[in-house]
């Protein structure tokens, strides 16, 4: 996979070796992480472009638990993604597979989906 970085009159391309498993992350977009969690119990490869990085990540499943989403208690899927930069990642989608909240404990991060959408 190549990586091209514009900036006011320079470009820098790098290229980062991927597999069959290839997702893009982002720390600041979140909902790129629902990639990850269509693949429990697969390894994939994760490429952090602003960092520059990649990291080998491993989503398993949990089942359905109970959480809280926008102060109300529901059961949703948890997975959880193992083995990035950002330590343990938990996603927790409803029933038809929606991202509705993802918790990055090693950051202090909690972001829900708003309500209604």
């Amino acid at each position: 996979m190549t990586l091209r970085y514009l900036a006011h009159a320079i470009e820098r391309a790098r290229e980062f070796p991927s597999g069959a498993a290839t997702i893009v992350l982002d720390d600041s977009v979140f909902a790129l992480y629902q990639a990850a969690a269509w693949r429990p119990g697969t390894t994939v490869t994760a490429i952090y472009p602003r960092g520059a990085h990649r990291a080998t990540l491993i989503a398993r499943d949990l089942g359905v638990e109970a959480t809280t989403v926008n102060r109300d208690a529901v059961s949703l899927r948890h997975l959880v993604l193992s083995g990035g930069t950002n330590g343990p990642v938990h996603l927790w989608l409803s029933a038809d597979g929606r991202l509705l909240k993802v918790e990055v404990p090693g950051r202090r991060v909690v972001v829900e989906r708003a309500p209604g959408n």
